[in-house]
């Protein structure tokens, strides 16, 4: 493979980690994102063609389907505009796998407050969930108002609220 010119340059020799810290991201992880990215990188010019990225991301186990990942792919490719070069250097790729990551673990936060609320397992809510809630931590709210809540978020109806639909709303990206 030839290397061509991407405007920056190789990422060669010993790889230094504390140079692409990132806030949330150990070492171990970037020694493991930068042995995929170098999976790609045989020319070793420090750049993969982002189609290639999105193989090396499914093999860290990233679903290639995810809106983040394909937002962030999209972003990526219009910034190199005509040029047809699609290329991602190292520090785009780490971009990338940390906006995962933390999209990752908030929805594992917001997992856990959905059990703390669904007490009976039943892998939904309804308003005597949220009624006991609002009683443990001292809120008051008026029985219409609580069935208001969960009517605005439970997308099926029924008066169920489920992980996914609980995730939604707490992850702002939707409240009716």
């Amino acid at each position: 493979q030839v290397c061509v010119s991407y405007g920056v340059s190789a990422m060669s020799g010993h790889f230094s980690w504390k140079k692409f810290a990132r806030p949330g991201i150990t070492q171990d992880e970037l020694v493991e994102m930068k042995e995929a990215f170098d999976l790609f990188d045989v020319a070793g010019c420090g750049v993969v063609d982002i189609r290639e990225v999105q193989t090396a991301l499914q093999g860290l186990g990233i679903d290639s389907n995810n809106s983040t990942l394909h937002a962030m792919l999209s972003e990526l490719s219009a910034m190199d505009g005509d040029t047809g070069t699609r290329g991602m250097n190292f520090e785009q790729f780490i971009d990338v796998m940390a906006a995962r990551s933390a999209e990752r673990d908030s929805k594992d936060d917001i997992q856990k407050v959905f059990r703390l609320f669904d007490e009976d397992h039943k892998g939904y809510l309804t308003v005597a969930n949220l009624e006991k809630v609002c009683k443990q931590l001292g809120e008051q709210y008026s029985p219409e108002d609580m069935k208001e809540m969960v009517d605005r978020a439970a997308v099926g109806g029924g008066g169920k609220v489920t992980f996914d639909d609980f995730y939604a709303v707490l992850a702002r990206r939707v409240f009716p």
